[in-house]
């Protein structure tokens, strides 16, 4: 799937994934929504923006285009959330990241992991890999009920 400077949705109802050699390239904020199943997007995809997710199960994202910054929030669910970028920043701004229950794990990888004031994240078992930058989640409502694991 490719999109240009506009929004390129993605909205599967039940489970969505993609193809063992397919990729998800957009300049536009990528939108995706499966609210009755999980979303694996995890390809070598090119995205920058992640828009609003809505999901009704785990959502993966492989980012391999230079950094990913979101412009919505991923919705909540009992189950896990894994968001990586390679090559630049993951910076959340003041979107906010929801995963409830025991399997409502939280991974975020980038060189940097960053977020600004505003909405929480909420998870439990939470992991964030920072690379060779820093890790600022600077909201101070955050509500991470289990482990937080830093590591680079």
């Amino acid at each position: 799937m490719n999109g240009s400077a506009g929004a390129a949705p993605r909205n599967a109802g039940r489970d969505g994934s993609q193809a063992a050699a397919g990729t998800v390239t957009t300049t536009g904020a990528l939108a995706v929504g499966a609210p009755n199943g999980s979303i694996t997007l995890d390809q070598s995809n090119a995205i920058g923006l992640l828009g609003a997710v809505t999901r009704g199960g785990t959502f993966t994202l492989n980012d391999t285009g230079g950094g990913l910054t979101l412009t919505g929030d991923v919705g909540s669910d009992a189950s896990a959330v894994s968001i990586t970028t390679v090559g630049g920043a993951l910076a959340l701004g003041t979107h906010n990241i929801t995963t409830t229950g025991a399997g409502g794990h939280l991974t975020l990888n980038g060189v940097s992991v960053t977020q600004t004031t505003g909405t929480p994240l909420v998870a439990g078992q939470t992991t964030v890999r920072a690379g060779r930058g820093h890790a600022h989640l600077h909201a101070p409502p955050n509500d991470l009920t289990r482990a937080v694991s830093p590591s680079a």
